[in-house]
């Protein structure tokens, strides 16, 4: 009777762990509450809501910093827009992995809508593989979502080692 008592209990965490979500954490640890999550298209919607706010920002990866992981944007469901993420914790190597693209994510920082130069907009699409073409047609200040955000939670993930 132990023994199957024993192997009830393990087949059931097996099957318990392969539901639960896997999910991979970069930077620091989060600090807000989970409830206090915000999709980007709430954000587009509401600005002035987020505006200068401390928020968790949920959304998909749609491109990292080729570099050093040390940035990326997260986009709408439509991928109409994106959300700028610079990360402030120290990056030593690579933050976010490349193969971070497309999965869905947590950021946590905070949210600030402003002008970026030319130039700094430039940078960011040629660190993100955009063509000469692309970068080209990049003419001006440009209005920019962005978050500083010293933490990041990406889903369907394998835990760092």
């Amino acid at each position: 009777m132990t023994r199957i008592r024993f192997a009830t209990a393990l087949c059931l965490a097996t099957l318990l762990s392969g539901c639960a979500a896997k999910y991979a954490d970069y930077g620091e640890p989060m600090k807000l509450k989970s409830d206090d999550r915000v999709s980007a298209e709430k954000v587009f919607s509401q600005p002035d809501m987020y505006n200068g706010r401390e928020i968790h920002l949920t959304g998909k990866v749609d491109s990292v910093c080729a570099k050093k992981g040390c940035w990326l944007r997260i986009a709408d469901n439509a991928r109409t827009d994106t959300i700028f993420v610079k990360f402030t914790c120290p990056v030593d190597g690579r933050l976010i992995p490349m193969d971070a693209v497309g999965h869905e994510a947590t950021i946590e920082g905070e949210l600030s809508i402003e002008d970026i130069s030319q130039e700094e907009a430039r940078h960011y699409a040629e660190d993100s593989g955009k063509s000469p073409e692309e970068i080209a047609k990049i003419v001006g200040p440009q209005k920019q979502y962005r978050m500083k955000a010293p933490a990041a939670r990406i889903y369907d993930m394998p835990k760092k080692k």
